[in-house]
This record gives structure tokens, sequence and C-alpha cells, in this order.
């Protein structure tokens, strides 16, 4: 029978809490380096397409506009 004073108690759910906000840390790091990653990739492909010419300057400046707005 579990006492709800009891030291094991206290520290059993200290831990589980512990766990679950480094949890949830760890996965907002992940999602914001995920974001970027995918970010920095467009603007590349942007700049690849406008250097081999397939978009004007106005195209780019106005793309690359577009993705600094998200």
């Amino acid at each position: 029978m579990l006492h709800c004073g009891s030291a094991w108690t206290f520290m059993g759910q200290m831990g589980l809490g512990w766990f679950f906000w480094g949890f949830v840390i760890l996965l907002l790091v992940g999602v914001i380096f995920y974001w970027r990653h995918q970010h920095s990739q467009a603007e590349q492909i942007l700049d690849e397409r406008y250097a081999r010419g397939e978009l004007n300057e106005d195209e780019y400046l106005h793309r690359k506009k577009t993705l600094n707005k998200h």
C-alpha cells in the first residue's frame, strides 16, 4: 500500500515530471532545428535557380521576400 506522504512516491513523481519536461524541451529544440534546416534548404534552392537563370531578378527578390516572411 502506498502512502501519499512517503518519500518514494514524492521522488517517483518528481522523476516523472523531470522526464516529461525534458522530453518536451528536446521535442521543441528538434522542431526548431528541423524548421531552420528546411528554411535554409529552400533559400539554397532559390539561389541555385537564380544562378542558373531560371528566375529573373524580380522573381528572385519576390520569392526570397516571401520565404523570409515565414
